[in-house]
Protein backbone atom coordinates (compact mmCIF):
# COMPACT_ATOMS: atom_id res chain seq x y z
CA UNK A 1 0.00 0.00 0.00
CA UNK A 2 2.76 2.63 0.84
CA UNK A 3 4.28 1.73 -2.53
CA UNK A 4 1.50 2.36 -4.14
CA UNK A 5 0.81 5.59 -2.88
CA UNK A 6 3.75 7.29 -4.14
CA UNK A 7 2.62 6.41 -7.67
CA UNK A 8 -1.06 8.15 -7.19
CA UNK A 9 -2.68 10.71 -5.17
CA UNK A 10 -5.08 9.59 -1.96
CA UNK A 11 -7.59 11.71 -1.26
CA UNK A 12 -10.31 10.95 1.62
CA UNK A 13 -8.91 7.47 2.03
CA UNK A 14 -9.31 6.24 -1.60
CA UNK A 15 -6.79 5.72 -4.03
CA UNK A 16 -8.24 5.95 -7.42
CA UNK A 17 -6.79 3.95 -10.45
CA UNK A 18 -7.71 3.41 -13.76
CA UNK A 19 -4.80 1.26 -15.14
CA UNK A 20 -5.75 -2.03 -15.73
CA UNK A 21 -3.00 -4.68 -16.00
CA UNK A 22 -3.16 -7.37 -18.90
CA UNK A 23 -2.22 -10.58 -17.18
CA UNK A 24 -0.40 -13.16 -18.45
CA UNK A 25 -0.70 -16.69 -16.75
CA UNK A 26 0.96 -19.49 -18.25
CA UNK A 27 -0.43 -23.21 -18.55
CA UNK A 28 -5.01 -23.35 -19.31
CA UNK A 29 -7.72 -21.66 -17.79
CA UNK A 30 -8.45 -24.58 -14.76
CA UNK A 31 -12.24 -25.78 -13.67
CA UNK A 32 -12.97 -27.37 -10.65
CA UNK A 33 -16.58 -29.21 -10.58
CA UNK A 34 -18.47 -29.12 -7.83
CA UNK A 35 -21.71 -29.29 -5.93
CA UNK A 36 -24.24 -32.27 -6.42
CA UNK A 37 -26.37 -33.74 -9.55
CA UNK A 38 -28.79 -31.20 -9.26
CA UNK A 39 -26.73 -27.85 -8.63
CA UNK A 40 -23.35 -27.82 -10.66
CA UNK A 41 -20.43 -25.42 -10.15
CA UNK A 42 -17.70 -24.65 -11.47
CA UNK A 43 -14.69 -22.71 -10.19
CA UNK A 44 -12.50 -21.42 -12.49
CA UNK A 45 -8.68 -21.19 -12.01
CA UNK A 46 -5.68 -19.32 -13.75
CA UNK A 47 -7.95 -16.80 -15.79
CA UNK A 48 -5.28 -14.73 -18.05
CA UNK A 49 -6.28 -11.37 -20.26
CA UNK A 50 -8.34 -9.09 -18.34
CA UNK A 51 -8.43 -11.39 -15.52
CA UNK A 52 -11.90 -10.71 -13.99
CA UNK A 53 -14.49 -12.96 -15.45
CA UNK A 54 -17.92 -11.45 -16.54
CA UNK A 55 -19.86 -14.49 -17.88
CA UNK A 56 -19.51 -18.22 -18.03
CA UNK A 57 -22.18 -20.38 -20.32
CA UNK A 58 -21.94 -24.21 -19.95
CA UNK A 59 -22.77 -26.42 -23.00
CA UNK A 60 -23.26 -30.44 -22.12
CA UNK A 61 -22.97 -33.13 -24.69
CA UNK A 62 -26.83 -33.67 -24.88
CA UNK A 63 -28.03 -29.83 -23.82
CA UNK A 64 -27.27 -26.73 -25.36
CA UNK A 65 -25.39 -23.25 -24.00
CA UNK A 66 -26.99 -22.43 -20.68
CA UNK A 67 -25.68 -19.08 -18.67
CA UNK A 68 -24.45 -20.02 -15.36
CA UNK A 69 -24.73 -17.60 -12.29
CA UNK A 70 -21.90 -16.28 -10.43
CA UNK A 71 -22.19 -17.75 -6.52
CA UNK A 72 -19.03 -15.99 -5.16
CA UNK A 73 -15.72 -15.06 -6.61
CA UNK A 74 -14.60 -17.17 -9.50
CA UNK A 75 -16.99 -19.69 -8.44
CA UNK A 76 -20.08 -20.24 -11.08
CA UNK A 77 -23.12 -22.52 -10.84
CA UNK A 78 -26.06 -23.34 -12.45
CA UNK A 79 -29.35 -26.05 -11.07
CA UNK A 80 -29.67 -28.00 -14.05
CA UNK A 81 -28.66 -31.93 -14.17
CA UNK A 82 -25.42 -32.25 -16.20
CA UNK A 83 -24.02 -35.24 -15.22
CA UNK A 84 -23.05 -37.90 -17.72
CA UNK A 85 -21.88 -35.38 -20.12
CA UNK A 86 -18.91 -33.99 -21.69
CA UNK A 87 -19.19 -30.25 -21.00
CA UNK A 88 -18.21 -27.13 -22.84
CA UNK A 89 -17.35 -23.55 -21.51
CA UNK A 90 -17.88 -20.06 -22.84
CA UNK A 91 -15.91 -17.66 -20.58
CA UNK A 92 -16.10 -14.24 -21.28
CA UNK A 93 -13.73 -11.59 -19.22
CA UNK A 94 -14.09 -7.85 -18.44
CA UNK A 95 -12.84 -6.67 -21.81
CA UNK A 96 -15.01 -8.59 -23.66
CA UNK A 97 -13.11 -11.02 -24.76
CA UNK A 98 -14.84 -14.74 -25.05
CA UNK A 99 -12.95 -18.01 -25.29
CA UNK A 100 -14.90 -21.23 -25.85
CA UNK A 101 -13.39 -24.04 -23.83
CA UNK A 102 -14.40 -27.03 -26.27
CA UNK A 103 -14.21 -30.71 -24.40
CA UNK A 104 -12.34 -29.79 -20.89
CA UNK A 105 -14.60 -31.90 -19.34
CA UNK A 106 -15.05 -35.73 -20.26
CA UNK A 107 -18.37 -37.31 -20.00
CA UNK A 108 -16.94 -39.66 -16.94
CA UNK A 109 -16.20 -36.30 -14.85
CA UNK A 110 -16.57 -36.82 -10.95
CA UNK A 111 -17.39 -33.91 -8.44
CA UNK A 112 -14.00 -32.32 -6.99
CA UNK A 113 -11.94 -33.01 -9.86
CA UNK A 114 -10.59 -30.22 -11.64
CA UNK A 115 -9.53 -29.98 -15.41
CA UNK A 116 -7.33 -27.92 -17.24
CA UNK A 117 -8.04 -26.51 -20.31
CA UNK A 118 -4.96 -26.37 -22.17
CA UNK A 119 -5.75 -22.81 -23.66
CA UNK A 120 -6.03 -19.44 -22.20
CA UNK A 121 -6.47 -15.51 -22.84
Amino acid sequence: MTMFTKITQEKAGIIPSSTATFCLKKGGVQFQINGNPYNIMALLYNAGGAGDVSSVKIKGSNIDWLPMSRNWGMNWEIGTKLTGQSLLFQVTVSDGKMVEFDDVVSIDWQFGQVFDSKQNY
